[in-house]
């Protein structure tokens, strides 16, 4: 059995086989090839069948719960930025979450190698399913340990990047598993690392309120961020590489060279906020046309959600829009 904060180190769960040795088996070698996985990442990678059975087997003990970044509205709305399942017997995990999928899995270690989380990539890429799923072993861990901690080295280039397979493709990289919990893990490594750590932030290259906002934090706390180019041509770094073949130190040679901070922007770290703005107001606008259409269908839920709003539990999620230090 492993229990929680079980030193690992990097070796794999005794049940799970790593991607590594089931390469040459199909449809492992199609989501291999197709993303250029380096060898040394498929060995830390695990293969689950069925992501449910796994979890009932019991391998995993401990205070056991599985969370998945919610949406930008719900964010705001509800003050939380990620939904979290605590199975009890009465209450299992939801058939929503199709946990009888199969998964590839990440194992999170912190930096003294301790399994603090298992982080999931569902196979399948349909679109109505959610793609990521994070089974914590350890509650409040995993969103400011980051994949890939137990590997950094203080003395070069960090790289903290938004998804988990995109930071396979870099030297010292380390991944926050969403763009919802980078303030967190850089606080974290802040406080462990110091000051003097310097990373480089890579968010993806998308024009919406929370990869803006997540920018705009970092940036006015002093950080590097990879400003991309107005042709660069993918979205993410697995598509940048799939397009361009570079290999991790030509691609980390890349990022520092659009590397900026606030003071190298002048009025353009400004016209990021009204960006933010003009995108927080699309998407309100769009989701409280939903939400007044749902009630309008449904007025028993009108009282309810009065009550919820004069009781208080409506909170905004304050760090992704804090101010600016002075």
């Amino acid at each position: 059995m492993i229990s929680p904060g079980t030193k690992l180190g990097i070796m794999p769960l005794s049940s799970l086989p790593t991607l590594l040795s089931l390469r040459e088996c199909s449809p492992i070698r199609e989501f291999v090839e197709i993303r250029d996985i380096p060898d040394a990442a498929l060995k830390r990678m695990l293969f689950i069948e069925s992501l449910q059975d796994f979890l009932c087997r019991g391998e995993l003990q401990g205070d056991i719960t599985v969370y998945y970044t919610i949406s930008l509205m719900d964010l705001i709305r509800r003050g939380q930025h990620a939904e979290k399942f605590h199975p009890t017997e009465d209450h299992p995990y939801p058939e929503e979450l199709h946990l009888n999928d199969s998964f590839v899995a990440f194992p999170v270690y912190d930096s003294a190698r301790q399994m603090v989380a298992l982080h999931c990539r569902r196979m399948s890429d349909r679109s109505e399913r959610r793609r990521y799923l994070t089974v914590e072993l350890i509650a409040d861990t995993a969103n400011r340990t980051g994949l890939g901690r137990d590997l950094l080295q203080e003395d070069t280039v960090v790289f903290v990047c938004e998804g988990a397979l995109d930071s396979l493709l870099l030297p010292n990289a380390v991944s926050s598993m969403g763009y919802g919990n980078v303030p967190a893990l850089l606080e974290d490594m802040l406080r462990e690392y110091g000051p003097s750590l310097d990373p480089l932030i890579v968010l993806d290259n998308e024009i919406t309120a929370p990869v803006v906002a997540i920018r705009r934090h970092c940036l006015s706390r002093g950080y590097r961020v990879v400003m991309w180019p107005s042709d660069f041509p993918a979205k993410d770094l697995q598509e940048f590489v799939a397009l361009c073949g570079m290999g991790p130190e030509q691609l980390a040679e890349y990022l520092l060279s659009h590397a900026r901070r606030k003071e190298d922007l002048g009025i353009f770290y400004h016209l990021e906020f009204l960006r933010l703005l003009f995108l927080l107001f699309r998407s309100g606008v769009s989701h409280y046309a939903d939400r007044l259409q749902h009630y309008l269908q449904n007025p028993a839920e009108i009282l309810p959600m009065l009550r919820r709003k004069v009781n208080g539990e409506n909170k905004i999620w304050h760090s992704m829009w804090d101010k600016d230090k002075a």
